[in-house]
């Protein structure tokens, strides 16, 4: 489709730099992200960066770690998987503050915190935490109110490491199991 480029200074060094801004500022963002290589989601910030909500689901897998390139992403209005990544921690989430689906962490062999959710406040579907072998602290959940519509619960297990569910001190609601 077109976006609306338009030539400010013709032939100048200055014109190549703007016209890809204006593009880049155009550009619809995405409904859906899926990446599983760390190259792949750099792009996301180079082609996306003034996309600060994601209207579908985000699926990051394998070859994932570092979610800088998702720095001005304010809200998801599907689910959020980080699943089998490279992960040591979340940073690059921090002004997250909802999402409308499940947020499932799951078989991060390497995470060790959640701090990079230090703005989450509201999860409408399921909050699943499991299977991360070095999880320390749910301190990144510090922001968390609420999870859950109906239904949907939290889940977690199987992180060997996790002692405390400290992290989670300002939830109010679940609203499903726990």
């Amino acid at each position: 489709g077109t976006f609306g480029v338009r030539k400010i200074i013709p032939n100048s060094p200055q014109e190549s730099a703007r016209t890809a801004v204006e593009v880049s500022m155009n550009c619809p963002c995405p409904v859906n992200l899926n990446y599983t290589s760390q190259a792949a989601l750099n792009g996301f910030l180079t082609q996306y960066s003034h996309c600060t909500t994601i209207s579908g689901n985000i699926n990051l897998s394998e070859g994932i770690s570092d979610l800088s390139p998702l720095q001005n992403l304010q809200s998801i209005g599907g689910y959020l998987a980080i699943e089998n990544t490279a992960l040591e921690n979340l940073n690059g989430l921090s002004v997250l503050h909802t999402i409308g689906g499940t947020l499932a962490i799951s078989n991060n062999a390497q995470l060790r915190e959640l701090t990079g959710l230090s703005g989450l406040t509201e999860i409408k579907g399921a909050l699943n935490i499991y299977d991360n072998a070095k999880l320390q602290s749910l301190a990144g959940l510090s922001s968390l109110e609420k999870v859950g519509e109906d239904w949907a619960g939290m889940s977690i297990e199987d992180n060997p490491q996790l002692m405390s569910l400290a992290g989670l001190a300002a939830l109010k609601s679940v609203g499903g199991e726990l």
